[in-house]
């Protein structure tokens, strides 16, 4: 009885346990299901163990299951199988932009996991980048647009002498504004200069 009453109690502690996972692996696979990122989780031999819907979704992965499929064979944009392949090699987390044939663009993030394998989390950046190419067209443009009119209002501070004699402290004023013109100047080509680096090209330090 005494051993029968032991091995009652085990089998009581480990359904308990088995309930209380349970419950942890229905609240997981809920916030993934609502999650609106796309994840997906592999094991250390790129074996898709979990694939939530919003993945489906993005990838356009179909409603068939993938748990088991080799992720080379799943994941079809070049960008992604580069991420393995890099995260593979390094060891480390790996980042990168996604863009879709929709023209959606994801931020991707491939994150190595201890004893399980990799997660892959993608989270749609379309209209971040839609606002950053606004604000670099705004710089742009408003660069191009205060260069033409500054560049008269100096050419006319430097004619000013040529119109008359001036007395000391007319010069001083026109040393002010040429010195202030200068200093616009500078910050304008400052903000062209932001644009050229966003945008990838070489700049001479």
């Amino acid at each position: 009885l005494s051993a029968l009453a032991d091995y009652a109690a085990i089998a009581i502690q480990n359904a308990g346990l088995f309930e209380a996972a349970e419950v942890e692996r229905a609240k997981l696979e809920a916030v993934l299901r609502e999650a609106r990122e796309a994840v997906i989780v592999t094991d250390e031999s790129d074996r898709i163990l979990l694939c939530n819907a919003a993945s489906h979704s993005v990838l356009g992965l179909g409603d068939v299951t993938l748990a088991g499929q080799p992720a080379s064979m799943v994941l079809r944009h070049p960008v992604l199988r580069e991420m393995f392949a890099e995260a593979h090699e390094v060891g480390q987390v790996v980042r990168r932009e996604v863009p879709l044939e929709n023209g959606r663009t994801f931020n991707a993030q491939l994150t190595p996991i201890e004893g399980v394998g990799y997660a892959l989390v993608m989270q749609d950046i379309t209209h971040l980048k839609e606002l950053d190419r606004i604000r670099s067209e705004f710089v742009a443009t408003v660069s191009h647009d205060l260069r033409t009119p500054l560049t008269n209002i100096l050419g006319y501070v430097e004619l000013l002498p040529r119109a008359g004699p001036l007395n000391e402290q007319q010069q001083g004023f026109i040393l002010r504004v040429r010195e202030s013109m200068e200093s616009i100047t500078e910050l304008v080509g400052d903000l062209l200069d932001i644009g050229r680096i966003e945008a990838g090209f070489d700049l001479d330090m």
